[in-house]
């Protein structure tokens, strides 16, 4: 039913939209029906977003498929992964978020581009997260996504499930979400969790607009940001 899920490129489902509709407006929500996903089809570790942000809508309109996801978020992206310890395979990460990259995959809890209208202007980030998770209408877009994609067609090879963001508040709420989807989810610690046989990791959001991203990778462990990090990192199992 899902033929593209796990295979790099623009995806053909539409369970969120009308037919032949490329945008689905609900109250202030406008969601764009532009699903993706970017990588190894039988990645070791899936790293998810929440949604795709301004600057990755921005690039999906340039037609260049390649660029968009974590479009100006790269570097940061990277580092990420350097931090949890994230094997390449010797690829840059340009080059892994190609067709033929190696050992990874990206995609979203939410895998069309969810945005808020506010005063005339589309949100993509920040506050967003938080009430996509409190909003019964996008709540609901992402537990379809989740069983669409992550409950029923997710490649063996997947390992480990990298979520990007860690705000406690949305940590919360996408815990409460999949523990009503995955019959077998077990809590591990604060940033982690275990689901269908793999383990769940928030870590840090990439975002320019995240200030507390270098408390994240190189703060003190036992405090904050790098607590959370740490907890991130002994679900990795990488902790010392």
């Amino acid at each position: 039913m899902y033929p593209t899920s796990y295979s790099h490129g623009w995806q053909v489902c539409r369970n969120c939209h009308a037919p032949n509709m490329l945008v689905t407006r609900h109250d202030n929500w406008h969601l764009r029906a532009n699903p993706g996903y970017w990588g190894d089809s039988k990645p070791e570790v899936l790293i998810l977003g929440f949604s795709k942000g301004a600057n990755q809508l921005q690039a999906s309109e340039s037609g260049t498929f390649d660029r968009v996801a974590f479009a100006k978020a790269r570097v940061r992206l990277g580092k990420i992964l350097d931090v949890m310890g994230v094997s390449l395979h010797g690829q840059t990460l340009d080059q892994a978020l190609t067709a033929s990259g190696k050992g990874i995959g990206v995609a979203s809890l939410i895998r069309c581009g969810i945005s808020l209208d506010k005063h005339d202007k589309l949100i993509t980030s920040g506050p967003v997260m938080v009430k996509a998770m409190s909003d019964k209408w996008s709540r609901d877009v992402m537990e379809r996504c989740v069983r669409s994609h992550l409950l029923s067609h997710m490649p063996s090879s997947v390992q480990r499930i990298l979520l990007l963001g860690n705000a406690d508040e949305y940590v919360l709420r996408v815990k409460k979400l999949m523990a009503s989807v995955f019959v077998d989810y077990r809590d591990l610690n604060k940033m982690s969790f275990t689901a269908i046989g793999r383990t769940w990791i928030f870590s840090a959001h990439p975002a320019g607009g995240n200030g507390h991203f270098n408390e994240w990778a190189e703060g003190d462990a036992s405090t904050g940001q790098g607590y959370k990090r740490w907890l991130a990192q002994s679900a990795f199992g990488m902790a010392a």
